[in-house]
């Protein structure tokens, strides 16, 4: 009886052990983790080529349409 007691003790001891070793948690930093994964940056560096390109774009369409409205003015004079 006092082995049965002892194995169960053994038992339940290295059960809880187990039990305890399982439940470990990590905290990431998920923000830090996405902006330095390289697919990431290269989609930053994409979207910044874009953006150059659209603000150019824009820019000289706002230039041409200043040069025809004031076409447009002088004629209608």
């Amino acid at each position: 009886m006092k082995l049965l007691k002892q194995l169960f003790t053994a038992v339940l001891l290295m059960a809880s052990t187990v039990s305890f070793a399982q439940s470990k948690v990590a905290h990431i930093e998920v923000q830090k983790l996405i902006s330095e994964m390289p697919e990431v940056i290269a989609a930053q560096k994409e979207i910044a080529e874009l953006e150059k390109t659209y603000s150019t774009d824009l820019e000289n369409s706002v230039k041409e349409y200043q040069a025809k409205a004031q076409t447009r003015r002088t004629n209608l004079k």
